[in-house]
């Protein structure tokens, strides 16, 4: 399976003049509603309605650069399929900065943050890719894993 889904195509749009990833087209869905992040006491919500949420300080933004509000409780990203009971999440662990997703481009980001490094210094971090088949709400089962990564 993470062939296929990560089997993307480069192509060419001429009339766009921008390149544009071909993707597997239950994940490319141009929407913010098949985009999910964790709100304490809400669980899995939809990244269209997290927007609108008032900031209660979580630990994790949403938005580019994390000017969106602080609502997450786990510094994951999962958009879920359009076709089957499949997703595909993203983080940094402790690292994330920000969650990020946008209605016009079928994506997802999870944002890293590295230390502050002086001059010559190197600093290095590990994010994850997670694939699992099953609904969203079975996908709780990885939140222990997933808080205990974001220690």
């Amino acid at each position: 399976m993470a062939s296929t889904i990560w089997s993307h195509v480069l192509k060419r749009n001429a009339r766009r003049r921008h390149w544009l990833w071909g993707g597997i087209t239950e994940f490319t869905a141009f929407t913010n509603d098949n985009k999910f992040v964790h709100v304490a006491g809400a669980g899995w919500v939809a990244l269209s309605r997290a927007y609108a949420m008032p900031d209660t300080g979580a630990p994790y933004r949403l938005g580019f650069q994390g000017l969106g509000p602080a609502v997450a409780d786990l510094p994951v990203i999962v958009a879920v399929s359009a076709h089957a009971e499949r997703l595909v999440a993203m983080t940094w662990g402790k690292h994330t900065v920000s969650l990020v997703g946008n209605p016009r481009h079928p994506c997802i980001h999870a944002d890293p943050g590295f230390p502050d490094l002086a001059p010559g210094e190197r600093a290095a971090i590990q994010g994850e890719i997670l694939f699992f088949e099953g609904k969203l709400e079975a996908f709780d089962v990885s939140i222990d894993d997933m808080r205990k990564h974001a220690q």
